[in-house]
């Protein structure tokens, strides 16, 4: 059985049977807890009692126009409803969002185990989640008319299958000549628990998966983190490199400023050494230019 919500924007402005101004949003609980038991949609369910004559005035369904119907009860039996989950699989309950009825009432399904499907909202809850229940009515399931639509329309259409059923029991390996509907009990049975463990593994898998979006969304958090820091150093680095080069352009011209002063030296130790040698000694009264070592 699916969750469904009849505020669901696929159906929820969906006109009620026959109604003007009532939507299914509004008012449609009861038909998608019927949808849900049928495994259908509000929007065929809807068609479908307005087509058969299944409500009352504009509305109001009509419990006796539903197939596999069996019984409305007025007050609520927790006994009969217990049954009729064994049973089915689940029964309709009438509930309320208050203790006063006279504001109208509300349906949910009764799932067993202390649980609900409530189409307010499409959520499982809890059965105490509703303070009061006004009444029940017993659905089979079975008896589905969006199902049964689509199949050969005849009473007998299960004998005509007998044989298909056989070779399903048989490939389920229920291995007697002849099964049983315990035998067919005991196969669902061992699928429901074999579904049950899948349900776990997908609830474990499903952890997992958010465990590792956490952790990829840790590791981005620091990627993006050594990203701008990388940035930040590729930054500091230009503005480095654009310092040496502006240090080596000026040592560059400090080397050149030392080379001409270099040769500026050179130029004035040559004069100087050519004054030496060329500087006149004066003796008595005569001049003579004599030659004098520089050092």
């Amino acid at each position: 059985m699916i969750l469904l919500s009849q505020r669901d924007e696929r159906w929820s402005n969906e006109k009620l049977g026959f109604s003007t101004d009532t939507t299914i949003g509004s008012h449609g609980c009861l038909i998608t807890c019927l949808s849900m038991i049928w495994g259908s949609d509000p929007v065929k369910i809807n068609d479908w009692l307005k087509n058969n004559n299944g409500y009352a005035g504009l509305n109001l369904v009509d419990w006796t126009s539903l197939p596999g119907f069996e019984w409305r009860g007025w007050i609520y039996e927790d006994d009969k409803v217990k049954e009729t989950i064994k049973k089915y699989g689940c029964c309709i309950i009438e509930t309320d969002f208050n203790i006063n009825p006279k504001d109208g009432s509300h349906f949910v399904v009764a799932i067993g185990n202390g649980k609900i499907y409530d189409p307010w909202d499409g959520k499982e809850k809890a059965f105490g989640s509703y303070k009061i229940f006004y009444g029940y009515a017993i659905i089979n399931p079975l008896k589905n008319p969006v199902r049964e639509a689509t199949m050969v329309s005849t009473p007998d259409w299960i004998i005509i299958n007998s044989d298909n059923w056989i070779g399903i029991l048989t490939y389920l390996e229920v291995t007697k000549k002849n099964p049983i509907l315990d035998d067919a009990k005991n196969v669902v049975a061992g699928i429901k628990a074999r579904a049950n463990d899948m349900e776990k593994q997908r609830g474990q898998a499903e952890a997992n998966l958010v465990t590792a979006q956490e952790t990829i969304s840790t590791i981005n958090d620091r990627l993006l983190a050594e990203t701008v820091k990388g940035k930040d150093l590729s930054s500091n680095l230009i503005k480095n490199e654009a310092k040496v080069k502006s240090l080596n352009g000026q040592l560059d011209g400090i080397i050149k400023e030392k080379g001409k002063l270099l040769e500026e030296v050179a130029e004035l130790k040559a004069k100087r050494g050519f004054d030496e040698i060329m500087r006149p000694s004066f003796r008595g009264k005569k001049s003579n230019y004599s030659l004098i070592k520089y050092k």
